[in-house]
């Protein structure tokens, strides 16, 4: 494989451009409707507060004219698709599909765990959590899409009261005792 090949590749920003003397650069406008469309394929649904996770993406405000654009031709959808997320949405009409069909299918009490260093740790970004800092060593553990717990060194973190066999899967996810239950949540220290 080649030196770009996996998940992870560097990135590096096109040597800045003299200004243009018209207003609209059809150059720019080609690199910001590109960086649009990947990240819809990225994400799937895009709103401004992942931005924080694409540091090299164009500006908010940019990204949106596209989005307006896309959706006005019919080519995107425009909404609100992630509950607790303010502003404007936008997702392909597959990601959209796809959405509306795990809203209506029954919880499956799926469990997820990533790195904390994964882009999908969006603890804090998306949800009202405090943030798990992006490091390899720590996890988020995840069930039906929702944030349950974290492991943050050798502390782990329960963000709600999970079921007794769910602790044991996620204590065991993390490589910890089934013994760190959750006793009392982060949501009951805040009260």
């Amino acid at each position: 494989m080649g030196g770009g090949a996996g998940r992870w590749s560097l990135w590096r920003p096109p040597a800045p451009v003299a200004e243009s003397t018209n207003r609209r650069d059809p150059g720019r406008e080609h690199v910001v409707e590109q960086w649009a469309w990947q990240l819809l394929r990225r994400w799937g649904v895009v709103f401004r507060d992942l931005l924080v996770r694409e540091p090299g993406a164009p500006r908010w405000y940019e990204l949106l004219q596209v989005y307006r654009r896309l959706e006005a031709r019919g080519e995107i959808r425009g909404g609100r698709f992630v509950a607790g997320v303010a502003g404007e949405q936008f997702g392909t009409a597959d990601t959209v599909g796809q959405l509306r069909a795990l809203r209506d299918k029954e919880a499956a009490k799926q469990l997820v765990v990533v790195s904390g260093a994964d882009p999908l740790n969006l603890v804090g970004i998306v949800t009202d959590h405090p943030r798990v800092p992006s490091f390899a060593s720590n996890r988020v553990a995840y069930v039906d899409g929702l944030p349950i717990a974290a492991l943050k060194g050798d502390e782990v973190i329960w963000f709600s009261r999970p079921e007794g066999e769910l602790v044991e899967a996620i204590c065991t996810a993390f490589g910890q005792p089934p013994n760190h239950s959750p006793v009392s949540t982060l949501s009951d220290a805040m009260v």
